[in-house]
């Protein structure tokens, strides 16, 4: 099996990031997931951060704390969005069919989780995606069960419900039998030597369904680049946050202004542009990040009404920043405060 011999021993933030918001949906305050994860509510909502892969522990153990009498592993694959891998986790179904999909994560998978074993098994008639991680062993197969039934969530949503040959997952079942059935559909088989997804092989064949498609040389330049970057991380992570302190700083003196970030960090606004378009970001996407945790932080920690909060994070008018917030959460602050108070 193919090993990741990295110490970082990290997740890419997709998975945190996802896990928090199904937590907020369902009323768990943001305060509790901090406390839980010991993260900063900025890192949580940062899905290009790299967190330890124990925070994932965390997070799954919360959940199932919290429903005890509820399937969590399988009812939290269900609702995971496909940004899980990051933003860039949608380019493995950007294939034109399920086998080039499959080769291209078997191959880069890396990028996103570390301490993750995979490999691609030929045997017969099907095609074994298998799994391995360390965490395995301490979570009882809580972890394999959501990466398992996402994985088999995405690959028929893209690839259609023919292309699933069986299921094996090394621990015993966690749930009434029943209820693997009713998400998975076709065999699953526990105690069994390894963590895999089995594809039909005349199903390899299978066409892209969502025509939202690229040539395979074009996936593969636009991940290399991605692996370029990822051998740059440390460095490129350092210059973040040396930008996001600037930003914090800025904030004490109501200054969210591009112009006044680069003057902090000593640099030309044009510079600084082109610095982060390298990074796939902007000064207006990381303020905004910014300001979005701020404004979460004191719907959630303050009775501050909605014209203060506007105020306090440096707006002219509350109508510019209820539109603002409505960007970012795709909701009203009111509804918001009144669903994770």
């Amino acid at each position: 099996m193919k090993k990741n011999n990295s110490k970082k021993q990290y997740v890419t933030g997709g998975m945190p990031n996802a896990l928090s918001l199904i937590a907020a949906s369902i009323g768990v305050p943001f305060e509790r997931i901090v406390r839980e994860t010991g993260l900063s509510l900025s890192k949580l909502m940062d899905i290009e951060s790299r967190v330890p892969d124990h925070t994932l522990l965390k997070m799954l153990q919360m959940f199932e704390g919290m429903f005890p009498n509820k399937a969590t592993s399988l009812e939290l694959a269900r609702l995971l969005p496909l940004n899980v891998l990051g933003r860039n986790g949608h380019l493995f179904y950007q294939a034109q069919d399920l086998e080039t999909s499959l080769n291209l994560l078997n191959c880069h998978y890396d990028l996103f989780v570390d301490r993750l074993e995979m490999e691609l098994i030929d045997k017969y008639d099907v095609l074994a995606l298998r799994f391995y991680h360390p965490l395995d062993k301490v979570d009882e197969g809580l972890g394999s069960e959501v990466l398992i039934g996402a994985k088999v969530r995405f690959a028929r949503m893209y690839f259609g419900d023919k292309v699933i040959a069986s299921i094996q997952f090394t621990h015993a079942p966690r749930y009434d039998l029943t209820l693997y059935d009713d998400y998975f559909q076709v065999p699953v088989r526990f105690n069994a030597p390894y963590n895999a997804v089995l594809f039909h092989r005349d199903h390899l064949n299978s066409p892209n369904i969502q025509g939202q498609m690229e040539k395979t040389e074009v996936l593969e330049k636009r991940i290399q680049l991605l692996r370029q970057e990822f051998y740059d991380d440390n460095l490129e992570a350092d210059y973040l946050n040396r930008i996001r302190f600037a930003i914090a700083k800025n904030s004490k003196r109501g200054d969210y202004t591009a112009q006044g970030l680069a003057t902090t960090l000593a640099m030309s606004l044009r510079n600084l542009q082109r610095s982060l378009r390298h990074s796939n970001t902007s000064a207006r996407l990381l303020i905004d990040e910014y300001r979005y945790a701020n404004t979460l932080e004191l719907l959630t920690k303050t009775q501050l009404s909605i014209a203060e909060i506007s105020l306090n994070q440096g707006f002219d008018s509350e109508r510019g920043f209820r539109k603002a917030f409505k960007r970012w959460a795709k909701n009203t602050p009111g509804a918001v405060r009144k669903t994770l108070s």
